[in-house]
């Protein structure tokens, strides 16, 4: 039911398959072959109507994964007992992760009887006791940035703080990446544009998440932007700040490893300053119990043999 009422308010889905079909009725019907048809679907998505139908959807999806997820924020709650263990100065990876979020699930929700009367948002609230993840794989140093935010505004405060900053995030990635490769354009197209990212799903169930991967990859993102402009330390630096945070960006070492030694020699400084850094404010054995958790997901999620 959550995948079809998701297809159903997913406004990138129905633009998109709608210009399609016009654009190869449009080749099929033609007799002068498809060198200008193919400009259709940019002419329909410069369409003000159009404009306004995507940041319509994206609207939709964004307020029902954000409210969502502010009910029952499951994966974002790892973080949070993250950043409270940090400050209580105890391990970050707890063997009673699961206990421990039921428990911070289960505190009072500002508006509760309100929203228990909005359509798909019932059920939220009746998987709030069940048990999260029992393992949080996330680096330490993440735990350590979100425990400024929770101890002001709490869990559920915190999500929003995290999903307001996400989307800031991205709006911010468009806008690079766009002026950087083709220079000013109309305010529609820009429009346009955040109605189709904002309106996919995938979108907003990673604001749901209150996950990290949309900062990490506006980290990416500046960091493409400074190398593009020979700025190569800096971009290293910040690939070094974005594995931190989460592995995965510091694949992008093999490409500096054969373009660009600079990036390559800040990015593993980073990452040894900022290692070092979490050791010295943690408890001795961080680490340690890090590589346990990444170990035990591995297992789980990558049991095939010879699977890289």
């Amino acid at each position: 039911m959550r995948s079809l009422f998701a297809l159903l308010i997913n406004s990138t889905f129905w633009v998109i398959a709608a210009a399609l079909l016009w654009s190869l009725s449009r080749i099929r019907c033609s007799n002068k072959g498809s060198g200008d048809n193919w400009n259709i679907p940019l002419k329909i998505l410069s369409d003000r109507r159009i404009a306004f139908y995507l940041l319509l959807g994206a609207c939709l999806n964004i307020s029902f994964a954000i409210l969502t997820g502010y009910i029952n924020p499951r994966d974002y709650v790892q973080d949070d007992i993250a950043a409270r263990q940090f400050i209580n100065h105890a391990t970050m990876y707890p063997k009673d992760l699961p206990q421990t979020g039921i428990e911070e699930l289960s505190q009072p929700i500002a508006g509760s009887e309100m929203l228990k009367r909005l359509p798909g948002i019932r059920k939220e609230f009746k998987t709030i006791s069940d048990p999260p993840a029992y393992v949080n794989a996330h680096p330490p140093l993440l735990g350590i940035l979100m425990s400024a935010p929770i101890a002001v505004f709490g869990l559920r405060g915190s999500f929003l703080f995290v999903s307001l900053l996400s989307g800031i995030l991205m709006c911010l990635s468009l806008l690079v990446i766009i002026r950087e490769l083709f220079g000013t354009r109309p305010r529609i197209e820009l429009y346009c544009l955040a109605g189709l990212i904002f309106g996919w799903f995938p979108v907003s169930t990673a604001l749901r998440g209150g996950q990290p991967s949309i900062a990490i990859s506006f980290l990416i993102t500046m960091s493409w932007l400074l190398l593009r402009r020979k700025k190569s330390l800096v971009a290293g630096a910040i690939i070094g700040l974005a594995a931190c945070i989460h592995v995965f960006p510091a694949l992008l070492t093999i490409y500096f490893a054969a373009r660009c030694r600079r990036a390559l020699v800040s990015a593993v400084a980073v990452v040894v300053l900022l290692s070092a850094l979490v050791v010295s404010i943690t408890v001795s054995h961080t680490f340690k119990e890090w590589f346990e958790t990444v170990g035990i997901v591995s297992n789980y999620f990558v049991p095939k043999e010879g699977n890289l």
